[in-house]
């Protein structure tokens, strides 16, 4: 097999893969849940202000960069700081 028929089969191949979701979306495959989640119960709008420990939050970021670097861990800080 030649180089150019093996990029050729692969772009015919990696774009079918990506191009599916896309063809297939809206035909009943995705389910729907048409009742709401009777587990979580979400509070009515606007949502309290919580006011977040400085320091707390730096300890937790600081501990959450080393699980999964700087991102992930101010993501980790606030919304743990949340609960």
């Amino acid at each position: 097999m030649e180089r150019r028929d093996f990029l050729k089969a692969f772009a015919l191949t990696s774009g079918v893969f990506l191009a599916s979701p896309i063809l297939s979306y809206g035909k009943g495959e995705y389910p729907v849940n048409p009742e709401p989640n009777k587990y979580h119960k979400v509070p009515l709008l606007p949502w309290g202000y919580v006011e977040l420990d400085p320091d707390e939050a730096f300890k937790r970021g600081h501990l959450g960069y080393f699980a999964g670097e700087c991102g992930a861990a101010t993501f980790w800080a606030v919304i743990s700081s949340l609960t």
